[in-house]
């Protein structure tokens, strides 16, 4: 399910997170970093950030699971996270680490633009913080500015 078929047209002055000037210029580097995010334009971004809600994660939690349906976009503030692949192979399910995301880090962009997470992301250490992007959010956002011509940036 691709992103145009998702969101609607809401109140963005409702849906934003208060944050220091540190988090959110940890969030604004994060989404600079990222495939995704990297050619929209500042304003855009900055909405982004604005909407993004925080989360606590403590060790063995799964925030994204190998095969399920997942929704949402994060960006590390502390602590360390692993994407995980899980193969069935002689009938075992042995766990390969791919990756790991730490502080300005971000995961969970598939999950946003096709609702198609590819491996698991688990923490590895209590009381993690992330900053959060519901999909619904972030499809509201895209959809609003759409009619103003002003997602993308110099490309």
């Amino acid at each position: 399910e691709a992103i145009a078929s998702e969101g609607s047209s809401t109140d963005l002055a409702d849906e934003q997170h208060p944050k220091s000037e540190e988090q959110t210029s940890l969030i604004l580097n994060a989404l600079e970093k990222n495939f995704l995010f990297r050619c929209m334009t500042p304003k855009v971004k900055q909405l982004m950030a604005e909407t993004m809600v925080p989360q606590t994660a403590n060790q063995g939690d799964e925030l994204i699971s190998q095969n399920q349906r997942g929704c949402d976009f994060y960006v590390v503030e502390s602590g360390t996270f692993e994407g995980i692949v899980s193969q069935e192979v002689s009938g075992k399910t042995p766990e390969r680490v791919v990756a790991q995301f730490v502080r300005e880090g971000s995961f969970g962009e598939m999950a946003l633009m096709f609702d198609d997470p590819k491996w698991t992301v688990r923490c590895g250490e209590d009381n993690s913080q992330l900053w959060v992007l519901k999909r619904k959010t972030f499809c509201a956002i895209l959809n609003d500015l759409e009619e103003e011509d002003s997602i993308l940036g110099d490309m």
